[in-house]
């Protein structure tokens, strides 16, 4: 996303079982990005 020109407004932050990250899209809109680990959910989180 960096190459393509995104500004991120924080670092990308790991969590146990998510990633999540601030992203200014290019019409100034912020999105809020969350990856799912799944490997690191437990049973009551899946």
């Amino acid at each position: 996303m960096k190459n393509k020109g995104f500004q991120f407004k924080k670092q990308i932050k790991s969590l146990v079982s998510w990633k999540y990250v601030m992203v200014q899209a290019p019409d100034n809109v912020l999105l809020e990005i969350f990856e799912v680990v799944e490997e690191k959910l437990t049973s009551e989180q899946f």
